[in-house]
């Protein structure tokens, strides 16, 4: 397993930009949580859910548009900007919520931080894609990224509630803001190892490099990806509804302080699970992994609702969690076999939004359901996620539309073709005569002996 991990960090410069961007994404881990404990404070989880929304949907838009961009311009020329926007909007939010601002100024400031908000694990994800263009040094390197997520969600809510519950309820904010902007500016110097634009790209390309690759006339395969997003907003629907239960859940049982350490052993798991993951050659196709996965992770959220107290809580949560990296590595593989390198960035950065845009939905819904029937009933909203999130994945149209580069189909059927080597052939034109389509060859003709004629051919010789 350490030789797997080994070779996935063997070229230059791949541990710094990882590490780069593992610390630029620990605001994803801390502003939601801080968030929450914030304007809870009174019991109002309905407003807490809102604003919580308000973030992860902003982030939902402005994910796909900064992969978008860094496709077009280069990494280090997004970073920069997008940081300055994040920092000073952060800051902003942290002067709103000292001063008690009204709602709509907390919903402005919040949908600010969220659409500028660091996308490092996307941007690590790309650059292993053009370090690494297939194999399992790459489904390695997917599993590192998903194991970083982990710690980050590990330590950061449980720096979160110390922070806010010992020293200062504001101060995750700002230890989150100098987290993102430092990472995000080291990743941002690094601009050896980030994919390449314009000309470069086209080289890249031709060359099979899986990189950024040249935009021109490259379309997003979107009937092959939207399975899978579905699969990611319904993924992040379980997320969203557990942390803001497990924060109600804690604090109804007379212990607050515990919320952070209940959500860091959902990812202890996660963490346990990813490693594992990573150190496993993979001989099944990533649309397989994703079924099996996802419908795994959908059955582990049915114990939720049968946990018979607070206490019992972080054993649930580590065993949820042991199936959270899984469909998680599996996922971003798919996502990485179907999309053309030339919108890889893009396409990742989709998904993470599907994923944030399923974390505002739960978290907005739990809130209310919190209000309304109580924390222990409400973590049945994570378990009917959980369950659209299988039957996304087994819904047999699901499968077959999700389609890797070069029409290398991964669903059910071409699964049993594939291992039985089966080739596909492409149509042969209608009209006789015709020229063949662009793209296609012609026939290959014998290279020796005689050439044979039909029976009509030689009548109408004669």
């Amino acid at each position: 397993m350490l030789n797997r991990y080994r070779a996935a960090f063997e070229p230059s410069g791949s541990l710094s930009f990882s590490l780069s961007g593992l610390l630029g994404r620990l605001p994803v881990a801390m502003i939601g949580l801080a968030l929450v404990l914030v304007l809870s404070a009174d019991g109002n989880y309905a407003l807490a859910g809102t604003v919580v929304g308000i973030l992860a949907l902003a982030g939902c838009v402005g994910g796909p548009l900064q992969g978008r961009l860094a496709d077009r311009i280069g990494q280090a020329r997004l970073l920069i900007p997008t940081t300055l926007v994040f920092a000073a909007s952060l800051v902003g939010l942290i002067a709103a919520l000292r001063t008690s601002a009204p709602f709509a100024v907390l919903a402005v400031l919040a949908a600010l931080v969220g659409a500028a908000s660091p996308t490092t694990g996307t941007l690590a994800r790309s650059r292993w894609s053009m370090l690494h263009p297939a194999g399992g040094r790459l489904q390695t390197a997917f599993a590192v990224e998903s194991v970083f997520d982990e710690v980050v969600f590990v330590t950061g809510p449980v720096l979160t509630t110390v922070l806010a519950t010992q020293i200062d309820p504001l101060l995750p904010f700002v230890v989150a803001a100098v987290a993102g902007v430092t990472g995000s500016l080291l990743m941002a110097a690094q601009r050896r190892t980030q994919p390449p634009t314009g000309p470069a790209a086209a080289v890249a390309g031709a060359s099979g490099q899986t990189g950024t690759g040249s935009r021109a006339g490259v379309r997003l395969p979107y009937l092959a990806l939207i399975p899978l997003f579905v699969v990611q907003l319904t993924v992040g629907t379980i997320f969203g509804s557990i942390d803001v239960v497990t924060v109600a859940a804690a604090s109804a049982a007379g212990e607050r302080g515990s919320a952070g350490l209940i959500l860091a052993c959902f990812s202890g798991g996660s963490l346990i699970a990813g490693l594992v993951v990573g150190g496993i050659e993979w001989r099944m196709s990533p649309v397989r992994r994703v079924r099996i996965c996802v419908t795994t992770l959908g059955l582990a959220t049915l114990v939720l609702p049968f946990v018979p107290g607070v206490g019992w809580l972080p054993l649930a949560g580590f065993v949820v969690g042991l199936t959270i990296a899984p469909a998680l590595v599996a996922i971003a593989s798919a996502v990485q076999a179907g999309t053309p390198p030339a919108r890889l960035t893009e396409a990742m950065a989709l998904g993470t939004s599907f994923l944030v845009a399923g974390f505002s939905l739960g978290s907005a819904v739990a809130g209310h359901l919190v209000d309304a029937v109580g924390p222990h009933r409400a973590f049945w909203q994570s378990a009917v996620a959980g369950m659209l999130a299988a039957a996304a994945v087994l819904a047999p149209v699901a499968a077959r539309r999700v389609a890797g580069p070069a029409g290398a189909v991964l669903g059910v059927r071409s699964d049993r073709r594939q291992h039985a080597g089966h080739v596909p052939t492409a149509p042969a034109d209608r009209r006789p005569g015709s020229a063949p389509s662009a793209g296609r060859r012609p026939p290959a003709r014998p290279a020796s002996g005689p050439t044979v004629r039909s029976r009509r051919d030689r009548t109408t010789r004669r």
